[in-house]
């Protein structure tokens, strides 16, 4: 079959008034390419963040340029930071790191308030003010509801741990995790789901016991993953992430 051809006043009705007899097909623009955007919501959290954590405008927009490209700051990859900073109070210990990019993290262990008896089977645990609580002991020291966090560019992300600080790394006197818990997440993009677990629940002499918090963050065209890790050895607890 011979295929029918269109004089110019057809095109042009066809143009007009479309063609209802398949004659002419019009293939509309193709679409523009997207870019992994920010929401409004994810650039009000690092404009807010970047107050915060003292981050100047200039690096701001440039770690923002970044996550469009789906880079994200060194303060959540692991890199080495270039500056650390230790801060105490008697209510909490922060650690301040500085990464080469100009992002920030804060890393924070709350300090325990000191309880009056140690914890017993079927005793609530006492509670003071902050939520954290500490028992004095003979080679190790209990601790309940122990907050720990990181605030950052791109997020903040924190959980609750209870475990016991200990003297050295011998079964009967070594530093514990117990067990995480109540982990959350507010930052950019969005979360499916957050993991806790107890990663080594006793220290051994050439590790410390170490709990984690991991989240799996969604952008518009990307994913990563974020975490927390808290650390007890012998007396010393710490966090980092991730």
């Amino acid at each position: 079959m011979a295929k029918q051809r269109l004089g110019r006043n057809e095109i042009q009705n066809c143009l007009i008034d479309g063609c209802l007899g398949g004659h002419l097909h019009l293939l509309a623009p193709p679409a523009q390419a997207k870019t992994p955007g920010l929401t409004a919501t994810d650039l009000a959290f690092v404009m807010d963040s970047s107050l915060r954590l003292g981050i100047s405008p200039n690096v701001r927009d440039r770690l923002i340029a970044n996550l469009e490209k789906g880079i994200q700051p060194e303060s959540a990859t692991g890199a080495e930071p270039i500056s650390t900073k230790t801060r105490k109070s008697p209510e909490k210990t922060v650690v301040r790191k500085e990464f080469s990019d100009g992002s920030v993290a804060e890393t924070t262990f709350e300090d325990p308030a000191r309880g009056e008896t140690g914890p017993t089977k079927g005793e609530v645990t006492p509670m003071s003010i902050r939520g954290c609580s500490d028992w004095s002991g003979v080679g190790t020291w209990e601790f309940r509801n122990c907050s720990v966090r990181t605030d950052q560019f791109t997020f903040s992300m924190g959980f609750d741990s209870d475990g016991r600080r200990g003297t050295d790394c011998s079964p009967n006197f070594a530093a514990k995790i117990y067990s995480v818990y109540g982990a959350w997440y507010s930052g950019v993009g969005s979360v499916g789901g957050i993991t806790q677990e107890v990663l080594q629940g006793t220290q051994n002499c050439s590790s410390a016991a170490r709990g984690r918090a991991s989240a799996i963050v969604s952008m518009t065209y990307y994913s990563f993953t974020v975490s927390l890790t808290f650390y007890v050895q012998n007396t010393s607890r710490w966090d980092t992430s991730p």
